[in-house]
């Protein structure tokens, strides 16, 4: 869909901007929702707008290593027991961290957790 589909017929700053080409339709945000954590105006006016805002850089390296180490042990536990659950032949151990549990689910996605406050508390 095209912004002058929706009644614009300029584009729409707070609007994607689509096109099709070849019965393929092509999306790109012209808006941002992350922003530095030293533009607090900017970011606060946005979350207050919008309801939510994504802050750059409000969490060190170390940290977030450390969260990552953590979460591939959680999934690493998932992986296991599907595999041994036999939903999935394959644990995918050389998965990206970013696809993973993704991949793990794909073709499962009710088996999928949405809580994991027992585990994050080991």
């Amino acid at each position: 869909w095209h912004d002058s589909m929706l009644g614009h017929s300029e584009p729409n700053p707070k609007r994607p901007r689509c096109d099709q080409e070849n019965g393929m339709t092509a999306c790109s945000a012209t808006v941002t929702n992350t922003f530095d954590v030293g533009d607090v105006q900017q970011w606060v006016d946005h979350y207050h707008k919008e309801g939510f805002v994504i802050l750059k850089g409000m969490i060190d390296d170390t940290t977030r290593a450390e969260a990552k180490k953590g979460l591939n042990a959680l999934v690493d536990d998932l992986a296991l027991q599907l595999r041994d659950q036999g939903v999935v032949t394959d644990a995918l151990q050389d998965a990206s961290f970013e696809t993973r549990l993704l991949e793990l689910f794909k073709d499962h996605p009710e088996l999928l957790p949405n809580l994991f406050r027992k585990e994050l508390h080991r």
